[in-house]
């Protein structure tokens, strides 16, 4: 489940980083209207931030593969990043929310499946 959300989020952040950088060659239509809003609502969409994006996308990407194959390294970097983000909204951000208790109980389930990664 985890290795299909992470594909998942994986290949917007590639969509997204390769439409925005494309924007302007679009045509207008649901795509450029996708990266229009994404620009004006969550973060501008520079041409940096969005190859930062297409690339964050591909990594994200081969990481939900590897653990999809479960694979330790996959595992491992998905631990790390999760350690990271939990700490970050703990000590930085307001820590006890949905998206806090979310993470908290990703990371403790693949602490729990680390015996099946080879």
């Amino acid at each position: 489940m985890v290795a299909v959300l992470g594909g998942l989020v994986g290949l917007t952040g590639v969509v997204v980083g390769v439409l925005a950088l494309l924007e302007p060659f679009t045509a207008l239509g649901p795509l450029a209207a996708l990266v229009n809003a994404m620009g004006q609502y969550l973060l501008p969409l520079t041409t940096l931030v969005a190859a930062a994006m297409a690339l964050l996308g591909i990594l994200i990407f081969s990481v939900a593969q590897g653990l999809w194959r479960l694979e330790r390294w996959a595992l491992s970097f998905s631990l790390g990043l999760l350690f990271v983000a939990e700490a970050a909204l703990f000590f930085y951000l307001v820590p006890f929310t949905y998206l806090f208790f979310g993470l908290l109980v990703v990371f403790v389930y693949l602490l729990a499946v680390r015996g099946h990664f080879t």
